[in-house]
Formats: C-alpha cells, sequence, structure tokens
C-alpha cells in the first residue's frame, strides 16, 4: 500500500477521470476536489468509492481543506465559458489556479505537479523545446502560461513544483473533450461519414490519454532531483503531425469508406515538438498511436457506450 496521499483538482474533467482510478489501483490515496457539475454519485460510479470528495470551486479552496496531503496534481482548468457571456478564462485559469498553488505552498504539501500545455509555444516553424520562445495566442493559453510562470515562482526546497506541458490529448474517456482533433475527428465521421480539416498545414503533437496517466506516474516515482523546478513535455517525437496527416491516418485506423476534406485555413498556433528533455531525463516513452486512439473511441461510439453529444 502506498501511503502517499494525493489530491487532484480538477479531478471529474477529461483526463481526471481516467487518472483517479489508475492512481487508485496504484495503491495512493486519492482525493478528488472539483464542482462535479455532473454530479458526485456520476462521478464515484467512475472511479469507485475509494477516494475522498471536496466538492468546491477552486478559487474558494481554503487552505484548512489541503491538511495533510503529499502531493498535488493541478488538472483544473476552464477551456471555454459554456455559452456564458462572462469570460472567467484568466479569473479560473491564471487567477484561480495561481491563488490555490499558493494555498497549496501555505498548507505545507511537498509536491506540486502543474499540467499546463505546449499551446503555449503559438506559431513557430522550427521544432520548439523546452527553452524555446513562448508566443500563446488565445485568452486559454494565455492565461494557462501565465499561471504557469507564476506557480514556477513557487517552487523551492520546501514545495517543489513540476510544470508539465501536455500535446492535444486523445483517446477514450468517461467525460470525453470532443474538441480536441483526434476525437473530434472520430465523431465527425462517426456522424457524417465526413471528416473536415480546417487548415491541412496546421502542425500539432499529441499524446494518448493513457500516456498522460504514466507521465504522472513516472513523475511521481521519480527521483527530487531530476523534477522539481523541472518543466517537461509530455510526449512522443512521432507523434508530432500535420491536420491532413492526421485525417489520413484516422481514415486508415478506421478502416471504412471516409470523405476527407481538406481545406487551407490559416493557424496562429501551428507548431511541432521536441520531447527530448523527458526521454532522456526520466526515461519516458509514449506507447499508443493515433491509430489505437482513434479506433478506441470509434468503437466505444459504435457500441454506444460513448454517446454523441448534443452540438
Amino acid at each position: 500500500m502506498n501511503n502517499e496521499k494525493i489530491l487532484i483538482s480538477g479531478s471529474a474533467g477529461y483526463l481526471g477521470t481516467i487518472l483517479v482510478p489508475n492512481l487508485i489501483e496504484s495503491g495512493y490515496q486519492v482525493t478528488c476536489l472539483d464542482r462535479f457539475s455532473r454530479g458526485i454519485d456520476n462521478f464515484t460510479k467512475i472511479v469507485g468509492k475509494n477516494v475522498e470528495i471536496i466538492k468546491k470551486d477552486i478559487r474558494k479552496v481554503e487552505s484548512s481543506t489541503l491538511k495533510n496531503i503529499d502531493c498535488v496534481i493541478d488538472l483544473s482548468a476552464r477551456r471555454k465559458s459554456n455559452n456564458s457571456k462572462i469570460n472567467d478564462t484568466y479569473d479560473i485559469n491564471l487567477h484561480g489556479r495561481t491563488n490555490f498553488a499558493k494555498l497549496c505552498k501555505e498548507a505545507n504539501i511537498k509536491k506540486y505537479i502543474r499540467i499546463s500545455g505546449t499551446s503555449a509555444y503559438g506559431q513557430q516553424e522550427e521544432i520548439v523545446d523546452e527553452k524555446s520562445k513562448l508566443f500563446p495566442a488565445t485568452d486559454y493559453s494565455k492565461a494557462n502560461l501565465d499561471a504557469e510562470i507564476e506557480v514556477m515562482k513557487l517552487h523551492d526546497e520546501k514545495f517543489k513544483v513540476t510544470c508539465l506541458r501536455l500535446p492535444s490529448v486523445f483517446g477514450y474517456s468517461p467525460h470525453m473533450r470532443w474538441d480536441q482533433a483526434v476525437n473530434g475527428m472520430v465523431k465527425n465521421f462517426f456522424q457524417t461519414k465526413k471528416i473536415i480539416v480546417n487548415g491541412k498545414s496546421h502542425r500539432r503533437p499529441f499524446l494518448h490519454i493513457l500516456d498522460f496517466v504514466n507521465a504522472c506516474q513516472v513523475i511521481l516515482k521519480s527521483p527530487e532531483e531530476k523534477i522539481s523546478g523541472e518543466l517537461f513535455n509530455v510526449g512522443s517525437d512521432d507523434l508530432n503531425y500535420n491536420m491532413e496527416m492526421l485525417a489520413k491516418e484516422i481514415v486508415n485506423s478506421i478502416d471504412e469508406k471516409i470523405e476527407v476534406q481538406l481545406n487551407d485555413k490559416p493557424d496562429n498556433e501551428s507548431h511541432t515538438v521536441s520531447f527530448k528533455k523527458i526521454k532522456e531525463t526520466l526515461g519516458f516513452e509514449t506507447k499508443h498511436k493515433i491509430k489505437f486512439g482513434a479506433l478506441e473511441v470509434y468503437d466505444k461510439l459504435e457500441s454506444g457506450i460513448l454517446k454523441i453529444p448534443n452540438d
């Protein structure tokens, strides 16, 4: 039994509903912090009841809530305002997450794993790595980068921060994100027998959700001197694709007649990412390719386990 107590914020989302049961299976004691907009019962049916639940907005957490926690994995993020007239991207992703990290430090939590994104690199022609200049182009990527910078400033000997920049994550989760490229293309094919590519030359890196989980496991088990105060791009060099290549890979994976419509709309977040650092420093390698994830999501749609969302 692993005695390490881990709190996961944003635990009821796309990433959390896969990460939480994996950590429990590995023996960690897991506390789940979320607003649980789909309901706590819905969440515990997915991850099991062997978790502690804190139903709270990340902006309203008190330090007393964070007692007896060894490590935090911060997944909290607002992607969009869900038809709200109020744009709270900065309020949650920058101010909320930064203040939450400060509370974690005040609560004497030893380790903080901050999940960020490679969208911070923006539009760049050359291959980028952790030392490259950053050109975030959207409110979402700007707020996440600003929070990443502020949280990394909190790192010291007593509060060890590690930041993971994730590419576009794909693959099955009980709480799907359909705005991710692979998942969205598979869903569109399932609905219409067609994949429409807006920008065929756009370049993006990709990461299967199970490889994200594996990366978290690697970080949790790595020696402190290798991860403390460090920033890692998480992924594999061979999972950098342009959108035309990606669509063709999905077509070949599903092996059904699919119409692909290629357009060439300009893009302000086109980039190719190097994942050399995490491989050489921690020995991390991905195990799941586009074909695996595309078939996984398609099969879940076909079987009815995943329902077609009401757009």
